[in-house]
């Protein structure tokens, strides 16, 4: 006994425990590798669920006694891999998922018999509501969506009718949307709307940030798109510049751009007076002939003796006079050239650019 004890202590208590602790391990292996190895593989069978489609989902599959396994905050939900396909086909028959919005399936279900016309527009404004949520919700870079219409009916010997409008609330994965694919997205929902204007659309985000308003589709928000893809398009040039110096991921940048957004025209005519040209000439001519009697302007005392001379009777013929005038006309034609020059917006007119890159050393130009 006292040679063991000896023993032991000549090889150390430390590297005694260091082995236990490595036997335990491999022991500790081995028997999860034996539980598991009778246990289903799991598969994914839905994921990124609203939570409350997520608890109708999970009470089926309770009811219909298949095992499944919930991660994260319940959202993600794997059952067996065998199981994947059937599973999805009897959730389907229940009308699950239902992507947390009603569609144009609520008319297979309710009856049109006794449904008045409120009821029936009601189920139109929803289904079309639903649809839209989940055409939006397809798009990538957007987790979750709801919409909800506005459409006012017009009433009687009513000349003009309120107008239409929306407002959708998305939930956003990864960076924020740009203000070009905002503008899509209301365009979306516009042209899916009878009557509905783009400036009527109002975009948030699951933040509650506004990401375009009602009246945001005239000269103000055409400004700030035009900055914010000018920005964008700057940050991403730059990003990817320093990032092949510094290592992918490794930089922060950010932009802001102070651009000229009115639209000059200038039209400017020049005359060069050197450059004459003969248009047209008009020569007009004139030539004219007068014959006075003599002295009939004249009073005399022979004119008034009787028998006595008549100067108009074979006297002096009188005077005879004549004048001519000739006038010319002559049209030049002044070589004139006009220039217009249009100056589009978006020149920049200020750029500030902050870089941050490695150990968060910040740098602005």
């Amino acid at each position: 006994m006292d040679s063991f004890v000896n023993a032991l202590q000549r090889f150390g208590i430390g590297r005694l425990a260091a082995i236990l602790g490595v036997a335990a391990g491999v022991a500790a292996a081995l028997f999860a590798l034996v539980l598991n190895v009778g246990t289903e593989p799991k598969s994914l069978l839905y994921s990124s669920l609203d939570p409350k489609e997520a608890g109708s989902i999970t009470q089926a599959l309770d009811q219909a006694g298949i095992k499944y396994e919930a991660k994260g905050d319940g959202s993600t939900i794997l059952v067996g891999r065998d199981k994947v396909a059937s599973t999805r086909i009897m959730l389907s028959s229940k009308g699950l998922p239902t992507s947390g919005s009603v569609g144009y399936e609520i008319f297979d279900t309710a009856s049109p018999m006794g449904q008045t016309d409120f009821i029936q527009n009601l189920n139109r404004q929803r289904a079309l509501e639903g649809e839209l949520a989940r055409t939006i919700k397809s798009l990538q870079g957007v987790s979750s969506a709801r919409v909800h219409l506005v459409l006012p009916r017009r009433q009687l010997f009513e000349s003009e009718g309120e107008e239409p409008s929306a407002s959708i609330v998305i939930g956003i994965t990864g960076h924020q949307p740009s203000a070009g694919q905002v503008n899509a997205l209301r365009n979306l929902v516009a042209g899916a709307v009878p009557n509905l204007k783009t400036d009527r659309v109002t975009v948030i985000d699951e933040r509650g940030k506004l990401l375009a308003g009602v009246g945001d589709g005239g000269a103000g928000a055409g400004a700030d798109a035009a900055r914010n893809e000018t920005e964008e398009r700057l940050r991403k040039t730059i990003k990817d510049l320093v990032e092949g110096v510094v290592g992918a991921g490794k930089a922060r940048v950010q932009v802001t751009a102070d651009l000229d957004l009115n639209r000059v025209t200038t039209q400017e005519e020049k005359y060069d007076p050197d450059g004459q040209v003969v248009r047209s000439t008009q020569t007009n001519g004139e030539n004219g002939k007068q014959m006075q009697p003599a002295g009939a302007n004249g009073v005399s005392t022979t004119a008034n003796i009787p028998g006595g001379q008549n100067g108009g009777a074979g006297g002096d013929p009188g005077n005879q006079s004549e004048n001519s005038r000739n006038e010319e006309t002559t049209n030049y034609e002044i070589s004139k050239s006009t220039t217009t020059t249009v100056k589009e917006p978006g020149q920049i007119k200020r750029l500030s650019v902050a870089v941050g890159a490695g150990g968060g050393q910040n740098r602005r130009i």
